[in-house]
């Protein structure tokens, strides 16, 4: 892998750092939302079993989000790897 050209190298690396990383946060931080909503609406319709049915899917569906951005960021990770980029880190999204 080492026959990559520096340009196709620096062009992954900053479509990594500016637009898939800061995506993933946002998706991290949605879900993260959609969790604490879908517990808040579980706890509070204890007596009511359409709200808690609401609760579950959504805290079903933002597990599920979850998984899938843990899936982008490793899939990411290793192209990013594979091409002799920087490591995909999300921390690095700081540095911006």
């Amino acid at each position: 892998m080492g026959n990559i050209p520096p340009a196709l190298q620096a062009l992954i690396s900053s479509i990594n750092r500016f637009v898939i990383n800061p995506l993933i946060v946002l998706g991290f931080a949605v879900a993260m939302v959609v969790f604490l909503w879908g517990v808040f609406k579980y706890v509070r319709g204890a007596g009511d079993p359409k709200a808690r049915e609401t609760g579950r899917n959504h805290i079903l569906w933002s597990i599920i989000g979850f998984a899938i951005m843990f899936t982008v960021f490793g899939i990411m990770t290793v192209i990013s790897n594979s091409v002799g980029g920087p490591t995909g880190s999300i921390m690095n999204i700081r540095k911006l």
